[in-house]
C-alpha cells in the first residue's frame, strides 16, 4: 500500500475524531481497532502501524499548531498591553510634570 493511501486513511480518521471524541478516547487506548473501525477495511497489522504512526503525525502536528495560535495570542494581547502602559506612563508624566509646574508657579 502506497504512503498516499495511508495518508488518505490517517486524515479520514482525525476527522472522525474531530466529530466524535469518543473514537479519540477509544484510538488512545486500542488504536488498532478505532483505526479498522472508522476506514470499515480489514489491513493488514503492518500497514495498521503505519496508519496509526501517520494518525499520531497529524495529531501531534495539530496540537503544535493550537499551541502556535494559542502562543501567537498571547503573545499579540501582551505587546497590546505594553503599548497601553507605555501611553499610561508617559500620560502619568505629563500629569506630574505639570503638577511640579503648578506648584513652581505658586512660589
Amino acid at each position: 500500500m502506497d504512503e498516499k493511501t495511508i495518508m488518505e486513511y490517517a486524515n479520514k480518521a482525525v476527522e472522525a475524531f474531530k466529530g466524535d471524541k469518543n473514537l479519540l478516547s477509544g484510538f488512545s487506548l486500542n488504536p488498532a481497532d478505532i483505526i479498522k473501525k472508522i476506514i470499515g477495511v480489514d489491513l493488514p497489522d503492518e500497514i495498521i502501524k503505519k496508519v496509526i504512526e501517520a494518525v499520531n503525525g497529524l495529531l501531534a502536528g495539530g496540537a503544535l499548531d493550537a499551541a502556535k495560535d494559542v502562543i501567537g495570542g498571547i503573545a499579540g494581547d501582551a505587546a497590546d498591553a505594553a503599548g497601553k502602559a507605555g501611553d499610561a506612563a508617559e500620560q502619568g508624566g505629563n500629569i506630574l510634570t505639570g503638577a511640579i509646574n503648578k506648584i513652581k508657579n505658586l512660589f
